[in-house]
């Protein structure tokens, strides 16, 4: 089962498989890479605490993502969690990333405390943005919301 589906059931919202493969795969690996290439790179004539923000966020991202996407979800009985396998690896490469760059980090310690919070706050509303948009843009959408410890709604497995 995709993980838009999963995701869309918590908050009763269909996510037809053409939006959750260009939002969930296309667009988060789009802008994951964008932020790589920020922390790598830079940009041209970008201030020298633009790097160091991008790998707050990938941080942040990583972090939450397990927590608040995955473990929570679990926790709550959610279950089936597609993507819950994957979240050790994200630990690690946080993990990995803080002790490779620590002298980065620190060196810029607002901004990467800034980009912390970014990329951690963006997978902490993720869901709930989704929500308000289709709710405004797509009422029909709307589905009751998956209770936890039950099987996922019969609409969410279309």
């Amino acid at each position: 089962m995709p993980l838009w589906r999963v995701f869309g059931a918590v908050i009763g919202l269909f996510v037809p498989n053409w939006l959750g493969f260009l939002s969930f795969t296309v667009g988060l690996w789009l802008l994951q890479g964008l932020i790589g290439l920020m922390a790598i790179t830079g940009w041209p004539g970008s201030p020298d605490w633009l790097p160091i923000w991008a790998l707050g966020a990938t941080i942040g991202a990583r972090l939450a993502d397990s927590a608040v996407s995955h473990w929570l979800l679990y926790g709550r009985g959610y279950r089936p969690n597609p993507g819950l396998s994957s979240t050790g690896l994200y630990v690690a490469e946080a993990i990995f990333l803080f002790l490779v760059f620590q002298k980065g980090l620190t060196a810029h310690p607002t901004a990467a405390w800034i980009g912390f919070g970014c990329g951690g706050g963006f997978f902490i509303v993720l869901v709930w943005l989704l929500l308000w948009l289709v709710r405004l843009l797509k009422p029909s959408w709307q589905h009751e919301k998956w209770i936890p410890g039950e099987p996922i709604p019969a609409w969410a497995r279309e």
